[in-house]
């Protein structure tokens, strides 16, 4: 093994994943949700970053891993990517992005790239998503137009959380709730899916 990520801002790197469309393009989120260390350090929190450096985006790939640059820095800092899904749409520029944390009223949640992760945008709370951070995105390994969202509700309510489903056939942009909500007990839950 031979590290390439030591002079990047940040060495906490939360969620790896490869374009299924174009080789040699990595994509890995950055944020610490590990012990963060010993003492005063050990948890590891968005304010508390732990070891390996505060949440700075994204970083991109597109010869294997062996240079990167930094994405989405304006957008991200200070939200841990919990998880991060190319797609085969678009060409395989279309990227989304899901964090839990938020960064004030209207951040945090799901967020996607048209253009290969140059570019972002909110999705959460339009599109019938709610605007809610999100724990949890993952691709439907069965169908590449089908994608999962976990959004959850640190409040406690439930209200509007659950498991979205995306099924971009046929231009559709519209998530759907496929779990009627959660339980508030269920919809606070760290990761679902």
């Amino acid at each position: 093994w031979t590290t390439n990520t030591d002079n990047m801002p940040s060495l906490a790197i939360s969620a790896v994943a490869f374009s299924p469309t174009l080789q040699n393009v990595v994509y890995a989120g950055t944020g610490s949700f590990s012990a963060g260390g010993l003492g005063d350090n050990f948890s590891a929190e968005v304010t508390n970053p732990g070891e390996g450096g505060p949440p700075v985006g994204l970083y991109k790939s597109t010869d294997g891993g062996a240079t990167w640059t930094q994405s989405g820095a304006s957008v991200f800092t200070g939200m841990r990517i919990r998880s991060v899904v190319p797609t085969s749409l678009n060409g395989g520029q279309t990227i989304f992005v899901a964090t839990a944390d938020s960064n004030g009223p209207n951040t945090g949640g799901v967020y996607e790239s048209d253009n290969g992760g140059v570019s972002w945008r909110r999705i959460s709370g339009s599109n019938g998503l709610p605007s809610l951070g999100d724990t949890s995105l993952v691709p439907d390994l069965g169908n590449h137009d089908r994608f999962y969202s976990f959004a959850f509700d640190p409040t406690g309510t439930g209200t509007g959380a659950g498991v979205y489903m995306l099924n971009v056939a046929g231009g559709h942009t519209t998530w759907k709730n496929i779990s009627n909500n959660l339980p508030a007990t269920v919809a606070t839950g760290d990761r679902v899916l």
